[in-house]
């Protein structure tokens, strides 16, 4: 007997079932027609898009490039000239000999008219009068060009030169440029530098004369070898106090060991905070940014560092992201607030993500009128302070970049710890 008898089922009903199943298939089948055409019909639509959008896009690009184009080839090889002036020349020893001496023979042109009163006011050791300081001045900005690593800050000078192209003539430039190059760009230098130097100057009233700690790594270095020590151990106890303020401002699950390959430290000078950061990290490689030429030579021999050019406002040297940790102790204070900010905004370029900044800055908007006062009255007559406004530093590390670990700590001699977001 067959199934359909089986189950009751005569022929005629069997017939019905299989061509209620047929229908069924050939329902679906129609289907799943329908459903691939409308699919087909979707994807040829979106590749006509995506051609048409290709299309308006490569002629975009291509308008730009060519707008791109006429705008600079004009003054490619004017620009690409002056770009060569302003890098770290390598002039012979002979060279700068003769600068030095041209700019001491303007320093005497400056100090004859008061040569004669100088001499009957001054005698002795007291003699800190108005052509001393600009004698000591003058050898310390001397010994400043001298850094062979110095170097003016590319954009802006760039920028400015081509200005000058245009109103002067490339013939006038170049003259101009060659009698700059001649003397180190002395003037440019005094300009970029002057707020430091009047920074670093203060009268000292016990001694009825002014001291001035610009450009002193020479000095340190000289008596350093006398003593026949290092820079940090003839620093004594700072050196120590430095690693035990460091060690409880970084606590561990800030950074680890292992993810630091590359430190970067803003105006190391005798190498405190840099021996610091290298013997707890042991990163492979330590740029340094140091304006004082025998400071930046010093670290270099004895202590492995990298040495960049520096302009006092850029890390030029260093590439985008390639930086584990940032650090400048104690070196912000000496510095005008537009350069903090270049600098503050300049380690937020070459920070990687998870990476650390470690500085310390004087912020204006934290100073009650007492302190303000107390600038006036007790360093008088330095009138120039490095001192920040906040939205400064927060336009430098925008929150949604940045994480503040440590703000201006006051109880840490006003260290700032930043982490860039991952």
């Amino acid at each position: 007997m067959s199934l359909f008898n089986m189950a009751g089922l005569g022929t005629a009903a069997q017939a019905e079932k299989i061509e209620e199943l047929k229908g069924e298939i050939e329902r679906l089948q129609n289907h799943i027609l329908n459903a691939e055409q409308e699919y087909s019909r979707r994807i040829s639509e979106m590749r006509d898009l995506m051609a048409r959008t290709n299309e308006t896009h490569a002629e975009r690009v291509k308008d730009l490039r060519n707008k791109l184009g006429t705008a600079t080839e004009s003054h490619k090889a004017t620009v690409e000239r002056l770009r060569s002036k302003l890098e770290a020349s390598s002039e012979s020893q002979q060279k700068l000999r003769e600068t030095i001496d041209a700019m001491r023979k303007r320093q005497d042109r400056m100090r004859s008219p008061h040569a004669d009163e100088a001499a009957a006011l001054t005698s002795g050791t007291a003699a800190a009068g108005r052509g001393d300081q600009l004698r000591r001045l003058t050898e310390r900005f001397l010994e400043f060009l001298d850094n062979p690593y110095l170097t003016l800050p590319s954009k802006a000078a760039t920028i400015a030169f081509q200005k000058s192209l245009k109103a002067q003539g490339e013939g006038q430039l170049e003259a101009y440029l060659a009698e700059q190059e001649a003397e180190r760009f002395a003037d440019f230098f005094l300009m970029l530098f002057w707020s430091e130097m009047g920074i670093a100057t203060h009268f000292d009233a016990a001694k009825l004369g002014f001291v001035n700690t610009f450009e002193r790594g020479g000095a340190d270095v000289k008596r350093a070898e006398e003593a026949g020590v290092s820079l940090l151990e003839n620093r004594g106890d700072i050196h120590k106090i430095n690693q035990e303020r460091f060690d409880r401002l970084i606590v561990p699950d800030m950074i680890s060991a292992d993810e630091v390959h590359r430190i970067c430290e803003i105006g190391p000078a005798w190498g405190g905070a840099a021996s610091y950061f290298k013997n707890r990290f042991s990163p492979e490689a330590y740029e340094i940014y140091e304006i004082d030429g025998a400071y930046a030579q010093y670290l270099e021999k004895h202590m492995d560092m990298l040495p960049r050019p520096v302009d006092g406002e850029t890390l030029s040297g260093t590439e985008d992201a390639s930086i584990d940790i940032a650090v400048a102790s104690s070196v912000f204070y000496f510095m005008p607030p537009i350069k903090q900010w270049s600098y503050l905004s300049e380690i937020g370029r070459v920070l990687r993500p998870g990476g650390i900044a470690v500085f310390n800055i004087i912020i204006a908007d934290h100073m009650p009128a007492k302190t303000l006062e107390g600038y006036l009255t007790n360093y008088f007559p330095r009138r120039n302070f490095g001192v920040i406004p906040k939205k400064w530093v927060e336009l430098a590390f925008p929150a949604e970049q940045f994480e503040t670990l440590v703000e201006n700590d006051t109880a840490q001699a006003e260290y700032t710890v930043i982490r860039k977001r991952a």
